[in-house]
């Protein structure tokens, strides 16, 4: 079994747990990952997993959970289970909305790379922001490397980590944290897609495929549930006075699907322009192959390949190939070793994203 480290919120070795049954840790390039951990209880198991303890799994850094619940369960045959549940290192994103200067109506950042609006969204919402009390010591940057696109962008009241994974959706990066044992702190950092689908022309190509004998089994997703391709964005102002930008595809007939985008705290027109573009990218068409891949084969995992490469993947039976992003990997941990469950593509969103994307309002609309 791989040992999981647990350290306390002051940056302390607790245990390192062996005894658990199955450790279940999913990772997300561009949104949050989770974690359950499922163990036979005994008396004094809970003073190890504290709520906000760190949990590092297979003793690396860059895999790292903060403890949220504890749940004890008797099972069918009578025995006591614990299970340790949280969210990885990225969730501490989501204690803090984007909150606009003193005086200003927006949080904004123009024509600057991708990763210095991002860094700057979280040094100002819990690193070097303004009220003292917002500030988490233990949090930092790693220094800026400038990678990514120049893009402009504005945020008033809305959740930091939804706005950071916008950024990363549309940009094509990802963001991580990882722990700093030595100097006791939970690190933030950029990343860019690696390239290694089979034409790249620079790094060495992975594919996968059953053919290839790293795929055990595998499911083909082609979704257009969600899909938008024209929207009417609606910026400042009330009735006829309202500015409207329409934004898309200029679809005709059946294949016209329209949709109204709320952007009330936008005036500017390009600005507006730029919202609907960006929600039209998530009501997109979905292709995601999900599948189990062996941790056995020629292309190693951490090495070869990990979360955020592009890799290309082809389905010989479909006569389907996608060159694309690992968007999720869910390592599975317990007594048959590691086994993987990758997800190559877009993300299919389930019942709690589309409540989400239904409620990710500002807070505050009239101020």
């Amino acid at each position: 079994m791989h040992p999981i480290r647990v350290i306390n919120s002051n940056f302390e070795l607790v245990a390192d747990i062996e005894l658990y049954e199955t450790a279940i840790y999913k990772r997300s390039f561009t949104g949050v990952g989770t974690f359950e951990i499922y163990m036979p209880y005994f008396q004094g198991l809970l003073d190890v997993f504290g709520i906000k303890s760190f949990v590092i799994f297979d003793n690396n850094v860059h895999k790292v959970g903060i403890v949220k619940y504890l749940r004890i369960e008797i099972t069918e045959s009578g025995r006591e289970q614990l299970i340790v549940g949280g969210r990885c290192l990225k969730s501490i994103l989501q204690q803090r909305i984007v909150i606009p200067p003193a005086g200003q109506a927006q949080w904004s950042r123009t024509s600057k790379n991708v990763e210095t609006v991002i860094k700057d969204m979280i040094a100002d919402s819990m690193i070097s922001a303004a009220d003292a009390d917002r500030n988490i010591s233990f949090v930092q940057n790693a220094a800026s490397q400038n990678r990514g696109s120049v893009i402009s962008w504005d945020s008033r009241y809305y959740n930091l980590m939804d706005e950071v994974e916008k950024i990363c959706n549309e940009n094509g990066m990802g963001v991580f944290g990882h722990l700093d044992l030595t100097n006791k702190k939970v690190i933030f950092d950029v990343v860019e897609i690696f390239n290694t689908a089979i034409d790249n022309g620079v790094n060495p190509p992975v594919i996968f495929s059953k053919d290839y004998d790293d795929i055990k089994n595998q499911t083909y997703i082609y979704d257009t549930y969600s899909l938008v391709s024209d929207a009417f964005v609606a910026g400042q102002g009330e009735g006829v006075s309202r500015t409207i930008v329409e934004v898309g595809s200029g679809g005709t007939g059946i294949d016209r699907i329209e949709s109204f985008i709320d952007a009330r705290d936008i005036a500017d027109v390009t600005e507006l322009t730029s919202r609907g573009n960006e929600k039209l990218l998530e009501a997109g068409i979905k292709e995601t192959f999900e599948s189990s891949v062996l941790t056995h084969s020629a292309f190693q995992y951490g090495s070869d390949w990990d979360l955020g490469y592009k890799v290309t993947v082809v389905n010989s039976d479909l006569n389907k190939r996608l060159d694309t992003v690992i968007t999720e990997v869910v390592e599975n941990y317990s007594a048959r070793g590691l086994e993987l469950q990758v997800t190559f593509g877009d993300k299919i969103p389930n019942v709690l994203d589309k409540i989400k994307q239904d409620i990710n309002k500002p807070v505050k609309t009239n101020i």
